[in-house]
């Protein structure tokens, strides 16, 4: 009985020792995910104010039923919405994005040196709906247009841009 009870008291000891160092690694595993996760968003939104940041995309119309709309992201992470036609929204709508959602918006613009670009990709189609993105980043403005399709470094940008305007349902009417 003695041999059964010291190696049931054995196993409890190894269990609870090794239990106990996988939740100190798994906390430790969060925190410092936690930690990181915070760093890299401040660090993303350093210097990122209301003056010096902004992205606005405006969609016009066609001959059809394109939706016509206007959305801007600012740098306070605030929202502002107009959907003006052929929208399941119509008329102004705020509300606010996450930082981390702001965070990917400046990297996007930041990786892809959207700064850079050419302003002009329009194409001589009379039906075309055309689109433009006007981009306040560090204090310096560009406005870039288009009206086929989407060129290839606005297409995440301009996802971003209608998630977080046109197909935000959390926006509130005003």
């Amino acid at each position: 009985m003695y041999r059964v009870r010291f190696h049931f008291v054995t196993f409890v000891q190894r269990y609870y020792g090794i239990a106990m160092r996988y939740r100190i690694v798994t906390i430790m595993i969060i925190a410092a995910m936690g930690l990181t996760s915070c760093a890299s968003v401040g660090d993303c939104l350093k210097g990122v104010t209301v003056q010096n940041f902004s992205v606005t995309l405006d969609k016009g119309m066609c001959f059809g039923q394109c939706p016509v709309f206007n959305g801007s992201v600012l740098g306070d992470r605030n929202v502002m919405y107009n959907g003006i036609r052929f929208t399941d929204r119509e008329g102004m709508f705020k509300g606010t994005v996450s930082e981390t959602e702001l965070c990917e918006i400046v990297t996007e613009i930041r990786d892809n040196s959207v700064m850079s670009l050419d302003t002009n990709y329009r194409e001589n189609v009379a039906d075309a709906p055309e689109t433009e993105l006007r981009v306040v980043y560090a204090g310096k403005v560009k406005t870039f247009r288009w009206n086929l399709s989407t060129p290839a470094p606005f297409k995440k940008l301009e996802a971003l841009m209608i998630k977080h305007t046109h197909e935000n349902g959390t926006l509130r009417k005003f």
